[in-house]
């Protein structure tokens, strides 16, 4: 098994750096809604990985991003993961305000629509002068002294000349240590099914969903094959499709949606998540099993308007005893829905509750506590309540 155990470190603070900039390897998932980019910073070395759809609002995430960790304004690698507009559209940005030096794209390289999106990155492309790389499974590079291995495409899955295919994305390994970091682009079927003749890496495995967690990709072999050990899906939607099979598996699993750009840091034995809201976990590599040692994970709680339904998530051992507390001004709420609950088979357990229209807005304090034979974990969290003009 690959699973080790989960610890968590849920506090309001920035994560630390694990060791020097020549030693950490950060990965940041970057919140761009309904697309993916994600830079991967390495020292002085960069790498982007898709652009995002290149709307004016993810523009601007995707540039803050960039702005924070890339301080000599140079680009060692830009890839293209396939020619959809909601991974190729933030580039023309990129491009203007960047120096790139690598462009790395998928053996496909028909768009999905000629359209102007397109038009503003093929231009841009070009006026930086590179000759893109295509790449092709079996490839192995190793740039800024990371090993990167193609694991796909292969053979090429045919479509109509103006439509691209999913399954011909680029699947990307990267590897430090004994942490894997597997970018499948927006594989389904077809391209999962390809990856399921070769060996799944040995270690500690990172994924980013492909397809964004939609119906048609992360299947539940691909999941047996991968047997992620945390689960990034980069979208706008609140609950995916594959949401709950990620859970039924009992798989760490963090959204953009839910707690914006997520970073995860490594020094190739050991790694921590993180997101605006603090640190979300942090698991140690070196042991083997969650098996006796009581834990737990708290998903930071959307901002909810007054009057409207928030709901906490956590994760822990399976039969705990879980209790929450949820504090306002005037001292813990007795709305209906935060009575004391088992986590399920699977670790899992949510409350939902109506925030009363007369709720001061700002950040209200959660306590959550679980036990289980003898031992307690408790967690702090906050949540925003948001002014919707409501009476009070």
């Amino acid at each position: 098994m690959w699973k080790t155990f989960l610890a968590v470190l849920l506090v309001a603070a920035s994560a630390s750096v694990i060791g020097n900039a020549g030693e950490a390897l950060d990965v940041h998932f970057i919140n761009v809604g309904a697309g993916d980019a994600i830079l991967i910073d390495y020292g002085d070395w960069e790498a982007l990985l898709d652009a995002g759809p290149g709307f004016a609002a993810t523009n601007a995430a995707l540039l803050a991003v960039l702005a924070e960790h890339v301080e000599d304004r140079i680009i060692e690698l830009a890839i293209l993961s396939h020619p959809h507009a909601d991974h190729y559209g933030g580039f023309a940005a990129v491009f203007a305000s960047y120096k790139v030096l690598q462009f790395w794209r998928s053996l496909d390289t028909t768009p999905d629509s000629s359209g102007p999106t397109y038009a503003s990155f093929l231009s841009a492309l070009m006026a930086t002068g590179l000759t893109p790389r295509l790449l092709k499974r079996g490839d192995t590079v190793s740039p800024g002294q990371l090993e990167w291995s193609v694991l796909g495409p292969n053979v090429l899955k045919k479509t109509p000349a103006d439509e691209n295919d999913n399954d011909n994305s680029l699947v990307l390994l990267l590897t430090k240590g004994s942490v894997h970091f597997l970018f499948p682009g927006d594989i389904e079927d077809s391209g999962e099914a390809a990856l399921l003749a070769t060996d799944p890496p040995l270690g500690v495995l990172v994924l980013k969903v492909p397809h964004h967690g939609s119906h048609t990709s992360a299947s539940v072999a691909f999941l047996d094959w991968a047997v992620p050990d945390v689960a990034v899906i980069s979208t706008k939607y609140e609950e995916p499709p594959v949401l709950d099979t990620l859970r039924d598996m009992s798989v760490p699993v963090f959204l953009t949606s839910e707690v914006g750009s997520i970073t995860i840091s490594t020094d190739g034995s050991t790694w921590t998540a993180t997101a605006s809201t603090g640190v979300l976990a942090a698991m140690n590599t070196g042991a083997t099993s969650p098996e006796g040692r009581l834990f737990l994970t708290v998903v930071p709680v959307s901002a909810t308007g007054q009057g409207n339904t928030a709901t906490l998530r956590a994760l822990t051992l399976p039969g705990a005893a879980c209790s929450i507390t949820v504090y306002y001004g005037s001292g813990p709420s007795t709305a209906a829905g935060l009575g004391n609950k088992l986590a399920d088979t699977t670790g899992s357990v949510s409350w939902s509750w109506k925030v009363g229209t007369r709720t001061a807005p700002g950040m209200h304090r959660i306590v959550v506590s679980v036990s289980l034979n003898g031992h307690a974990e408790t967690q702090t969290a906050y949540f925003e309540v948001i002014d919707t003009g409501s009476p009070g």
